[in-house]
């Protein structure tokens, strides 16, 4: 394992070849794939591998050496871990996609099949070039400016270019809502009204052919903080590093949180959602359209078999016309309340017709 764990693998082989245990492992149950990793030894790793190392062994945790990779942000492992066949969206208090915090590996195990899902909101920011200091950001914004847009107000029109230094500083910085406000002190706010926070889950982020990138939506903190919010805004990045906000009327598009993102010609195709309680529509699957021409956001009308109030769920398009959801949440009203259950089946949206259909 000494060996292994400095890259020395002319001694490792020896010791293979003596006799040594190439399935020992050291604390807390790491095999050597992980020690290979930690010392950023890829040669090594390449050699365990063509040894017959087991690509998804698991530690004492659960975690696997994808993970060990992502988290020691070693792309040239990353790279040989997956050429092997190590599984992206295998789960240990999240996936290795979870973990990731570089561009380069983002966008690696996303290539790989990984669930855009898992990727944070630390992770978003890796891929878009943001993460700028909170304090250098949050200096550009004026007490005045604060106090007059600290929290989410909806959209008049659809959309409506959303103008506001708060908010376009906090999506460079990536601060919480806690971060953000502290930042000015005891500057007055209203109880009860949350913060405004670019820094969100199951918010959605697509890359566009020429470069953009689109986020959707999403939400910040759990429901019992009081800065707990449901976004249903678009951040627009453009290449050269400008950004737009574009928000939309709550009537036209609802907040919207845990949804898929699914790019079809010149629009992104929203499904899904956990939205807020007491406003989610049971049986039913909601489906917006984002034109990315005008940035207008439509509801689409479905028929069919529709999978009902799914999150949490893949999307893929299938060709030009259809797009494959798969796995998720579905939420539905029993008598008990509302109920939910693991989504079992295929179905897929023809966006010609507008119609859902059952398959598996």
């Amino acid at each position: 394992m000494i060996a292994v764990a400095t890259g020395d693998v002319a001694r490792a082989k020896l010791l293979r070849e003596r006799g040594a245990d190439t399935k020992a492992r050291g604390r807390c149950g790491a095999p050597a794939l992980f020690h290979a990793i930690r010392g950023h030894h890829a040669e090594m790793v390449r050699w365990l591998l063509a040894e017959g190392a087991d690509v998804g062994e698991v530690d004492d945790f659960g975690g696997t050496a994808l993970m060990e990779a992502v988290e020691n942000e070693d792309v040239a492992c990353v790279d040989l871990l997956l050429g092997a066949g190590a599984d992206v969206d295998a789960d240990s208090n999240g996936t290795a996609l979870s973990r990731a915090a570089s561009r380069e590996i983002v966008l690696r195990l996303l290539t790989a099949g990984a669930n855009p899902a898992e990727l944070t909101s630390e992770g978003q920011c890796a891929v878009l070039g943001l993460g700028e200091p909170v304090g250098d950001a949050l200096s550009r914004v004026s007490v005045e400016d604060f106090q007059a847009s600290y929290t989410r107000t909806f959209g008049k029109s659809n959309p409506e270019r959303m103008r506001v230094p708060f908010w376009e500083a906090m999506i460079r910085c990536g601060a919480s809502a806690y971060q953000g406000s502290s930042h000015f002190g005891e500057v007055v706010r209203r109880p009860g009204v949350p913060v405004w926070s670019a820094q969100r889950f199951g918010q959605s982020l697509t890359l566009l052919p020429d470069g953009r990138a689109v986020q959707i939506g999403g939400e910040h903190e759990d429901y019992y903080d009081a800065d707990f919010c449901i976004y249903n805004d678009v951040f627009v990045h453009e290449k050269g590093g400008s950004l737009a906000i574009y928000g939309y009327p709550e009537s036209v598009f609802p907040p919207t949180d845990f949804h898929t993102a699914t790019l079809i010609g010149e629009a992104i195709y929203v499904i899904g959602s956990a939205g807020y309680q007491g406003t989610r529509r049971f049986g039913e699957t909601p489906v917006y359209r984002l034109d990315l021409k005008t940035f207008r956001m439509d509801r689409v009308e479905t028929s069919g078999e529709v999978p009902g109030w799914i999150l949490r769920h893949r999307a893929i398009a299938v060709g030009q016309g259809e797009i494959r959801v798969w796995g998720g949440v579905i939420l539905s009203q029993g008598d008990g309340g509302e109920s939910r259950e693991d989504n079992r089946a295929s179905f897929v949206l023809d966006l010609r017709q507008r119609r859902w259909r059952r398959e598996g």
